[in-house]
C-alpha cells in the first residue's frame, strides 16, 4: 500500500503508543499483562537516557502501528544488535503493507549502524513467524525463561 510513512516516535506519541499497546495486549489474549504507563513510557522512551525506541507508521494522517527497539550487547555475537520488542499493526490496516514497511525501517537503522535485528515470535503465532520468515529473517526455536523476582 502507498501513502505509508514511517517516523520516529516522539514524546507526544506516549498516548498514542500506550492505546496500541493496550490493543497489542487484547490481541494477544494478554490484557492483564501490560504493567506500563504513559510515565513510564514519557521517562523510559524519551527522557534524558531512553532505553527504547519506537518507530511509527501512518497512513493518511492515522496511526496504523508502531514497532519498538532497544540496543544490547551480545557476548554470543561479540557486538551490538538491535532487539525488537513489539511490532503491531492496528486492525484496518493490516495486510496492507505496514508491518513490512516498520520492519524495512528497523532493518535500515540496523544496517546503518552496522549491527544485526533480533527479536522474540510466539511459538503458537505462525502468523507472525510466516511474516517474519517473509521477510528474510531465520527462526530459532529457544524457550524464554522469565523470572518474576518482586514475587
Amino acid at each position: 500500500m502507498s501513502g505509508i510513512t514511517i517516523r520516529n516516535a516522539v514524546v507526544s506519541d506516549v498516548p498514542m503508543l500506550m492505546t496500541m499497546m493496550r490493543e497489542l495486549a487484547i490481541y494477544d489474549g494478554i490484557a492483564d499483562g501490560l504493567e506500563t504507563n504513559e510515565d513510564l513510557l514519557r521517562r523510559d522512551g524519551f527522557g534524558a537516557s531512553p532505553q527504547f525506541r519506537a518507530v511509527v507508521a501512518e497512513i493518511a494522517g492515522e496511526t496504523a502501528g508502531f514497532v519498538s527497539y532497544f540496543e544490547r550487547y551480545s557476548t554470543w555475537k561479540g557486538g551490538m544488535h538491535i532487539a525488537v520488542d513489539d511490532v503491531f499493526v492496528r486492525e484496518p490496516f493490516r495486510a496492507k503493507g505496514v508491518g513490512k514497511a516498520m520492519m524495512q525501517n528497523i532493518r535500515g537503522i540496523a544496517v546503518a549502524k552496522g549491527c544485526n535485528l533480533r527479536w522474540e515470535a510466539e511459538v503458537a503465532n505462525e502468523k507472525a513467524r510466516g511474516f517474519y520468515e517473509k521477510l528474510g529473517a531465520k527462526t530459532r526455536l529457544k524457550r524464554i525463561c522469565y523470572w518474576d523476582v518482586a514475587e
